[in-house]
C-alpha cells in the first residue's frame, strides 16, 4: 500500500570529499522530523515516527544511464532501543545542481516522500514489514521550499 510521509528538514549539510587528486561525488544531507502521515510500526512493534530520520541526496553519474541507476529506497536499522530510517536519493545532476542552490537558499518547509510496501493497520496506522525488507523503494519525492517575501 501506498503511503505519504511528510518531513521537515532540521539540517542540512553539502558535503565535497576528495580523495587524493579525485573529486568523490557531492551530496546533500539532511535531518528530517517526521512531522505527518501516519503511525508507522516495524516488525518489532516499535513506533518509528520518531526514529532517528536522515535523507542522503546524492549526484547520479552522467556517465551511467537513468535505468542503471541506485533506485530511490528507504532504510531501516535498528540498534539497541533506537531506530534510524535512511532515505537515499539519486538526482540528475542538473537537479541536484538546482537542489543545492534552494538547499543554499534555507532549509525546505516540507518534504514529502511516497513509499509503497506499508501495509494497512485496522487503527489507520501502517506496519513496515523491517524484519523481511529493511530497504523499501521511493516513488516519488516532492521538495518545498518557501519563496522569498517581497518588502513592501
Amino acid at each position: 500500500m501506498a503511503a505519504e510521509l511528510v518531513f521537515e528538514s532540521k539540517l542540512s549539510y553539502h558535503v565535497l570529499r576528495q580523495e587524493g587528486a579525485v573529486e568523490i561525488e557531492p551530496l546533500i544531507s539532511l535531518q528530517l522530523e517526521l512531522t505527518g502521515g501516519p503511525r508507522i510500526y516495524a516488525s518489532d512493534l516499535l513506533i518509528i515516527n520518531n526514529a532517528a530520520w536522515s535523507m542522503t541526496i546524492r549526484r547520479r553519474s552522467p556517465a551511467t544511464p537513468p535505468a542503471a541507476h541506485l533506485p530511490d529506497s528507504m532504510n531501516y536499522t535498528r540498534a539497541a532501543q533506537k531506530s534510524r530510517c535512511v532515505i537515499d536519493v539519486h538526482q540528475s545532476p542538473e537537479r541536484f545542481a538546482s537542489l543545492l542552490d534552494m538547499f543554499k537558499g534555507g532549509h525546505a518547509s516540507e518534504i514529502t516522500v511516497f513509499v509503497e510496501n506499508l501495509a494497512d493497520s485496522a487503527d489507520y496506522s501502517k506496519k513496515w514489514d523491517t524484519a523481511a525488507h529493511a530497504s523499501m523503494p521511493v516513488k516519488s519525492i516532492c521538495f518545498e521550499f518557501p519563496l522569498p517575501q517581497s518588502e513592501a
